[in-house]
């Protein structure tokens, strides 16, 4: 209802009676409007209607005809698509084919870059690619033998070989020619795939025991050419110089030969261990030929030349300090040999040999020498020293001694020094026992002693050999055994002079039976002694008392010794032994008072002797 006054409200805007009189004339007259507008609308609704309608028509028209088409299509191509779906089919099979004999080429066939690769002039990393294949197509070939295609795997082996046989072939002809150009060289360098080589041909033991023997042949010749030409032609353009330009000198040519050897063995070892190498960098053992025999085949060539030279050089008039320097030095490279390439190589025990001859020489040259001048001894001097044949000897063992210390390390003590000091020092204590046996001994005393001159010769040489080795560790034995030599004829000189001294004293026998009668516990004994009457043991003490009181030097016998510390020695020693001597006579007359109080008393004796002393 109030829709319907808001819409009257619109086209009716006068409420008059007059008005409401034509209402009804309105209100249909509006309605009239409106349908009119109603039909305009709608006939255009129509024309929209009949538009879309023939739209559709065409579309439909145009629907049938693809589908007429599609219809006509579908049947003229479906042999198409069942070939379509045939073929592709047929591809997945194909391409399952293809990996087949894809993976069946690559595990029984070679690839032509790699057939190229092995049958090329040059060698590479891929022929060594390519011969790694062949060996696993060789082995992957087994395989088929146990299955029905033996033929083929027959067949494709046989391939294989050709191709291995051929490559290895190949392969050693190439190491050879590399070795061959590095034994003429002095410092070679190895191929960097020289090592890649030798780990293949050691797959083939027959084959590289072969290239090994000719390759040892072809270094033995090449160092053997090398070391001649260094002997006798020197270096480029003559430097270095020859090294028989030095012949002269024993120590400088010989040590020079041991150097070239040691560095030319540097160099050969280099290439051996390139061929003997194992996959881990180490040397390989289980080869039909071993890396030491084939290092001793390279320097056979060398071994009897130096050999021989240093035979010729030992056979001159070589002086026995320059034949020990050659020891030293021969010793020296035997250690060091033995320790790089072992002590059953030929280089070491050729040098061994050599070392073993100059040995030899030194000592057949050392004991000539000793035995010459026992022969004839020389005469003692006139001031009992040691003769100068003795000071020459020591001299040279001392020259020898200096030579050993300055090639050994601190510390060590070298290998055969005690036959070394003894091949000196034993000849040279029978010249001296025989320089004394020269001696005057019309001096020679009733106690069938060596005389006293005797005795200090002996001590003088003994004392000068004595400070020859002291002072040296390695050479204690020598010097304990010559100290108690030395000792030993001290106490004889002592012994001798005291004895003499007590003879001319009368007190000798005396002394001799107190001892006696000490020894036996027996002091009554001495008091009923007559040969011990107390006035003959004062005079004994006086005696004496007075020899030394009269002397102006004691034990003027001493005075020739010519060590300073060990005639002090000496002089205290027998002073020593005296004093003893007046002490037990002395004491003996303790049985007459009156005459133990006529003579000096023993501290006087000791004031007496220590101003002589």
């Amino acid at each position: 209802m109030v829709a319907a006054l808001s819409s009257l409200s619109e086209f009716y805007h006068e409420n008059h009676p007059k008005a409401r009189q034509h209402l009804r004339a309105a209100i249909d007259e509006r309605s009239a409007e409106i349908n009119e507008s109603m039909l305009e609308e709608a006939k255009r609704v129509m024309e929209d209607l009949d538009l879309v309608e023939n739209e559709i028509a065409r579309l439909v028209e145009a629907c049938d005809k693809m589908c007429d088409t599609l219809t006509e299509s579908k049947a003229s191509t479906f042999d198409l698509l069942r070939e379509t779906e045939r073929l592709t089919v047929e591809l997945d099979a194909n391409q399952r084919r293809q990996e087949l004999v894809g993976s069946f080429l690559g595990t029984y066939q070679l690839l032509p870059e790699e057939v190229t690769a092995l049958q090329g002039d040059a060698i590479s990393k891929e022929f060594f690619d390519a011969l790694k294949h062949v060996q696993e197509i060789h082995a992957n070939c087994k395989s088929l033998l146990r299955t029905h295609h033996q033929r083929a795997g027959l067949e494709l082996m046989d391939v294989m070989a050709g191709y291995q046989e051929a490559a290895y072939e190949k392969l050693c002809r190439w190491v050879q020619d590399e070795f061959h150009a590095m034994s003429d060289d002095d410092t070679p360098e190895p191929h960097e795939l020289l090592g890649h080589a030798a780990l293949a041909l050691q797959e083939r033991p027959i084959l590289f025991k072969y290239c090994a023997e000719e390759i040892s042949n072809m270094c033995h010749n090449a160092l053997f050419r090398r070391f001649i030409n260094a002997l006798t032609r020197g270096g480029p353009a003559g430097h270095p110089r020859p090294i028989e330009m030095h012949a002269h000198d024993p120590h400088r040519y010989v040590g020079d030969m041991l150097a070239w050897l040691h560095q030319a063995l540097a160099a050969e070892k280099d290439i051996v261990s390139a061929l003997f190498k194992d996959e881990k960098g180490g040397t390989r053992t289980n080869l039909p030929v071993s890396y030491e025999d084939t290092l001793d085949k390279i320097f056979e060539g060398v071994c009897r030349p130096f050999k021989v030279r240093v035979e010729q050089v030992l056979s001159s008039s070589i002086h026995m300090v320059d034949i020990f320097k050659l020891i030293n030095l021969l010793g020296s490279y035997v250690e060091m040999l033995q320790g790089s390439i072992g002590d059953s190589s030929l280089l070491a025990r050729t040098i061994g040999d050599c070392k073993g001859l100059a040995e030899k020489s030194f000592f057949d040259q050392l004991n000539g020498s000793m035995a010459r001048i026992q022969r004839n001894p020389p005469l003692p001097p006139r001031d009992l020293s040691p003769p100068q044949v003795v000071k020459d000897v020591l001299q040279e063992m001392s020259e020898v001694l200096q030579t050993n210390s300055t090639v050994r390390s601190q510390g060590e003590e070298p290998a055969g020094l005690d036959r070394l000091v003894d091949g000196f020092l034993a000849p040279l204590a029978d010249i001296c026992e025989r320089s004394a046996s020269r001696l005057d001994d019309d001096n020679q005393s009733k106690l069938h002693r060596p005389s006293a001159t005797y005795c200090v010769y002996l001590i003088n040489c003994r004392s000068t050999m004595l400070s020859a080795v002291s002072g040296q560790p390695a050479l204690r034995k020598a010097a304990s055994a010559m100290s108690q030599t030395l000792d030993n004829l001290s106490r004889e000189l002592v012994n001798r002079e005291v004895g003499n001294l007590l003879q001319e004293c009368d007190a000798y026998e005396l002394v001799q039976r107190i001892k006696i009668h000490h020894e036996q516990s027996s002091d009554a004994d001495v008091l009923r002694d007559p040969a011990l009457a107390p006035d003959m043991l004062v005079e004994a003490l006086d005696r004496l008392f007075g020899h030394f009181a009269s002397q102006q030097q004691s034990l003027p016998e001493f005075q020739s010794v010519q060590s300073p510390s060990l005639r002090s020695d000496l002089v205290r020693k027998a002073a020593s032994e005296i004093e003893d001597a007046y002490k037990l006579l002395h004491g003996s007359l303790n049985s007459s008072p009156s005459k133990a109080a006529s003579v000096h008393t023993p501290a006087q004796f000791r004031t007496l002797l220590g101003g002589l002393v």
